[in-house]
């Protein structure tokens, strides 16, 4: 998701500067003059020239010569749960052939688990049932917490009993647990759920590296904590700090506009 630089939300810029072209709704404002984003914000309407108040909150994009600098991000990502997963995973392995046409059911266990951390890989076990079948169960492991917890996700059943069968079920956790690895993968910005991120890009916008900062518990922390670490670097830096609960920009750092 953040594999190049993102457009920020309004809040993130440091304020409005003579030139500006602000979207407010049906409202397109010039900006006349340089202004803190958290004031009361003045403009003119592009069409008539009226003078017109708003807050960054009702700021819908904001557009610097020509370039959009901020937009409202609207509703962020929805959590992934364990079904969300388990879904892919099973579909990913259909379309691939890879699919056993000899099993029973597939039961999603844990499904209201909700992903929080990209600290997170998959197991299997296969077993005989007590009375009839062959089980393929796979558990998740999550390593975010101080104690790491093993997790039932699935529960997959073949009424065969064969040696066949069994090999079978070994391969089909196996390639489940592959699909599982590509799909954290493919999701690994929206695994993040919790914390605060510093995103450093290279100066083309590419993704260098991120610094976590999860013993930040507040923004305010985190903007101070990212400035700290920014400053110090004593080097040109182009960052973005985020907020993973929301996979917003909270806060832009440029150091060639700086």
């Amino acid at each position: 998701m953040f594999e190049t630089r993102q457009i920020p939300a309004p809040d993130a810029i440091n304020g409005l500067k003579k030139g500006d072209i602000v979207f407010l709704g049906t409202y397109v404002v010039d900006i006349l003059d340089d202004q803190n984003i958290r004031g009361k914000l003045t403009g003119y309407n592009c069409c008539d020239g009226d003078e017109i108040h708003f807050k960054w909150t009702d700021i819908e994009q904001v557009t610097r010569n020509g370039i959009t600098i901020a937009e409202n991000p609207g509703k962020p990502p929805k959590l992934l749960h364990m079904e969300d997963a388990i879904h892919t995973m099973v579909d990913d392995l259909k379309k691939d052939n890879r699919w056993p046409g000899i099993l029973d059911y597939v039961h999603i266990a844990s499904e209201n688990y909700v992903f929080k951390s990209e600290d997170v890989s998959m197991d299997f076990k296969v077993f005989y049932g007590g009375s009839e079948g062959i089980y393929t169960d796979l558990y998740l492991i999550d390593f975010s917490c101080s104690e790491e917890k093993k997790i039932r996700a699935a529960t997959i059943k073949t009424l065969y009993e064969d040696d066949g069968a069994y090999r079978t079920m070994a391969m089909l956790g196996a390639n489940l647990v592959l699909a599982f690895s590509k799909w954290a993968k493919t999701n690994n910005d929206l695994l993040i759920r919790e914390g605060y991120g510093l995103i450093h890009y290279s100066s083309d916008g590419k993704r260098t590296y991120t610094r976590f900062l999860r013993e930040k518990e507040h923004k305010d922390e985190a903007i101070k904590e990212a400035s700290k670490i920014i400053f110090s670097e004593n080097r040109e830096v182009h960052a973005d700090l985020i907020d993973f609960k929301t996979l917003r920009i909270i806060k832009v750092f440029d150091l060639r506009k700086e």
